[in-house]
């Protein structure tokens, strides 16, 4: 029918729940996706502009990439499965004192 037609077309065939996956959320750290401009601009229909800050995202990114030396996820470790030798990232803990202390300053600034 009409309102499901109009309704996709809003909501770039997502439903409802897939769309509220990436609400931002208060008191989450500078890292979370949900802070992405480009995502904002892209849900507020503003694709020249969402386009946009991607390439200065993706830019950014690569330049972190060319001058890190050893950077580690902050609060997740690096392991391998003893039997697969597969890699695998485990939680070390911090996040959680880090969001009720609001103290996000260990986070880098990657937006």
């Amino acid at each position: 029918d009409n309102k499901k037609e109009i309704a996709k077309q809003t909501y770039y065939g997502f439903s409802t729940f897939s769309l509220q996956l990436n609400e931002p959320v208060e008191n989450t750290a500078p890292t979370d996706s949900r802070h992405r401009p480009d995502q904002r601009f892209l849900e507020n229909g503003k694709v020249d502009e969402a386009a946009a800050e991607k390439l200065r995202l993706e830019e950014l990114q690569r330049g972190r990439r060319k001058t890190a030396t050893n950077s580690q996820p902050q609060w997740f470790s690096l392991r391998e499965d003893p039997d697969t030798g597969e890699a695998y990232h485990t939680y070390h803990g911090g996040y959680w004192a880090s969001k009720i202390a609001q103290d996000f300053s260990q986070s880098p600034d990657i937006f």
